[in-house]
């Protein structure tokens, strides 16, 4: 991990919830967390859906996915309201257990 990657996971870290623990609080919600093997399916061009502290969900685009670790690289994919160190087009790093919702990439879709 290099010095930029290290400091695009400090940004937003401290403020992420686990996605099981989203469960707890409102389950109707969060029915969409994926299980091990969906987490394992992430890849570039893929959307994540991450909560905050705040309980504010947002999406974002995958740029890169660590082979050795549990650490997906991505942008900010949409305004965000309610956390102020975060905004649209900003890189982050977030955590596999954070992501509470995947949207995965399909290559026959040009509608991007």
């Amino acid at each position: 991990m290099d010095v930029q990657d290290r400091q695009d996971m400090d940004k937003s870290e401290a403020l992420q919830i686990q996605a099981g623990d989203l469960l707890l609080y409102k389950p109707e919600r969060y029915n969409k967390i994926p299980n091990m093997h969906e987490l394992d399916l992430i890849s570039e061009d893929d959307l994540v859906n991450i909560s905050f502290i705040n309980r504010e969900d947002i999406w974002l685009y995958v740029e890169r996915v660590e082979e050795d670790s549990d650490i997906i690289y991505g942008k900010v994919a949409q305004a965000v309201k309610e956390v102020s160190e975060l905004q649209k087009g900003q890189r982050v790093a977030v955590m596999r257990q954070h992501v509470c919702e995947v949207k995965y990439h399909d290559p026959h879709d040009d509608s991007d």
